[in-house]
């Protein structure tokens, strides 16, 4: 975008930033494209019970996406948990394998800073820990 000079906003969770909480989609991402189990059962938890095989890059996008969708009409703690569920289930966490990958980093502080002031960036308040906040989400408490 800088390249372009296209003009963005970044909205920061601020938990993600400390380095205090991954974001649940990354951490939904990395377990499913790291675990060596070749099916997940119960992946929709509440709503569908389904067996599907995880086992190449082709398998493992399907349910990755399609629980995504999912979990996002769960309130926050309902997917958190179900995200806790699904890396038990499948013996892979992003935040115990002792490394990080780049693409599941935040960025720092002085990133931060350089895009703000690049003049191209603004940047905006999201939250403190990751959640959807699509205004036509349903959340489990009925709001």
């Amino acid at each position: 975008m800088k390249e372009l000079n296209v003009p963005s906003t970044l909205f920061c969770t601020t938990n993600f930033i400390r380095g205090e909480e991954f974001l649940w989609v990354d951490r939904l991402e990395f377990t499913i494209n790291e675990t060596g189990e070749k099916h997940v059962e119960n992946f929709l938890m509440e709503t569908i019970t389904l067996r599907w095989p995880i086992g190449n890059v082709e398998e493992k996008r399907e349910p990755s996406h399609l629980s995504s969708l999912n979990l996002k009409t769960q309130n926050p703690q309902s997917y958190r948990d179900s995200v806790t569920t699904i890396e038990q289930e499948l013996k892979k966490k992003l935040d115990s394998v002792g490394f990080v990958p780049d693409i599941y980093r935040p960025l720092n502080v002085n990133e931060i800073l350089e895009m703000d002031r690049s003049g191209l960036v603004s940047i905006g308040s999201h939250t403190d820990s990751p959640c959807d906040l699509s205004p036509n989400v349903k959340r489990g408490n009925g709001k």
